[in-house]
């Protein structure tokens, strides 16, 4: 046991080309998902993610059958979505929720009819589905950082505008601020979100990576920096962990990763200071023990 913590041990895998690619994509692919996830969590655009993440698999087989690249045609798609739902959804008579309800059958079942034409490759395509980040090439790697880049550009320039409106959308309104433009700036850092951390956790976990590390985070603080803070150091170190005990344990990479998320979220919610589900049952257990029998 005592060898699994040995720097050596550590440092092992690291050897190898595809793992140094694999540690560089989970690394940024925590910090975008928990900067971006953050915002998410507070304006609650968990549905809409839902939503774009069918439209990315629209992408992702598009690609596959054109021989591109599958970030790149997963980007291009989730980019316009992003764009329909917020042009649908200020039209009165349709509103947001319904046109995210007709886009998300929509591109799912889009998806299931074009993945007929996929004649070979079948495999490679329910492969990335599920997530291949020890088999991201240099191409998708770049892509990756400079999505990155981009979202901490967009957010560092308009994060007093982001945060009102993700806190108090009524008050950025009264303020003479267009919710919706800034909503929309919102749905397209989330389409760049999803799209680059498909290729890390797969399209059908996705979301989880999106999500899990933010609400962990919302349950120790409410202040939105540390919230931010808390998010990524959660997305990375699960991101980190999971990469390494799928490739020692010879498990999907993908997956571990989100139950790696998953049990941090489990043990933030028993054990949370103000908001853990044993520090609400010992209150009450108190309260009931104050109040004198009749």
């Amino acid at each position: 046991m005592s060898g699994l913590f040995d720097p050596a041990t550590f440092l092992l895998p690291l050897q190898q080309p595809f793992m140094q690619n694999a540690l560089v994509a989970v690394v940024l692919v925590g910090l975008l998902c928990a900067l971006i996830g953050t915002f998410v969590v507070l304006r609650g655009l968990a549905f809409v993610g839902e939503a774009m993440r069918h439209a990315i698999f629209v992408g992702v087989v598009l690609s596959f059958l054109l021989g591109g690249s599958l970030l790149g045609g997963a980007l291009l798609v989730a980019l316009l979505v992003a764009w329909l739902i917020g042009v649908l959804g200020r039209q009165q008579r349709i509103g947001e929720d319904t046109a995210i309800g007709v886009l998300f059958s929509a591109s799912f079942a889009l998806g299931i009819v074009l993945l007929n034409f996929a004649r070979t490759g079948v495999r490679d395509l329910a492969t990335m589905l599920l997530g291949n980040v020890l088999g991201i090439a240099p191409f998708d790697l770049a892509l990756t950082a400079g999505v990155v880049v981009v979202a901490l550009v967009i957010i560092g320039v308009f994060f007093k505008e982001l945060v009102l409106v993700a806190f108090d959308p009524a008050l950025a309104l009264a303020q003479g601020r267009s919710v919706v433009v800034w909503d929309g700036l919102l749905l397209v850092l989330l389409a760049l979100a999803l799209t680059t951390a498909f290729q890390t956790v797969g399209n059908l976990l996705v979301l989880a990576l999106l999500l899990a590390p933010a609400t962990t985070a919302r349950l120790l603080t409410r202040r939105i920096g540390p919230m931010i803070g808390v998010a990524m150091v959660v997305a990375v170190s699960s991101g980190i962990v999971g990469l390494y005990i799928s490739y020692w344990r010879n498990v999907p990479t993908g997956p571990t990763i989100v139950l790696v998320c998953g049990a941090v979220f489990g043990i933030t919610l028993l054990c949370a200071p103000e908001h853990g589900v044993m520090r609400n049952v010992a209150r009450q257990w108190r309260l009931r023990r104050s109040v004198p029998p009749a």
